[in-house]
């Protein structure tokens, strides 16, 4: 966090106990037991295959947004929102380079990216 601070960086905190690597970052589907000798593995609901560290990577990159669009937000009353306290796993937010993902062998494939789905 303090490295962060010092390169004038953005940084969030994600709940510790978010089940980034066990939630299909596809479709959202979550697989029930996963343990932890379990590198690579397939969505029972889409079918999807993921890298199980690259999964979880895409999931807490999508929660720290999703806690960014919550926190700028105001609540439908026009309050504030705050966030929820407990000890967090955390991500340090950098620019993005907007491209498609890959589809190279090992990486996770999401079937709307899949040429099939695509719209002409």
């Amino acid at each position: 966090e303090y490295k962060a601070a010092k390169a004038g960086k953005g940084f969030i905190k994600v709940n510790r106990f978010f089940p980034s690597s066990k939630v299909c970052s596809c479709c959202m589907h979550a697989q029930k037991k996963m343990p932890l000798s379990i590198r690579t593995w397939r969505c029972d609901a889409c079918g999807a295959q993921h890298d199980r560290d690259v999964n979880a990577a895409k999931n807490i990159r999508a929660e720290a947004l999703r806690m960014i669009a919550v926190g700028t937000t105001a609540t439908a009353n026009g309050g504030s929102v705050s966030q929820k306290r407990g000890r967090k796993s955390s991500i340090l937010l950098e620019p993005l380079k907007l491209e498609a993902p890959s589809l190279g062998r090992g990486s996770s494939r999401c079937y709307w990216f899949s040429p099939r789905f695509a719209i002409s």
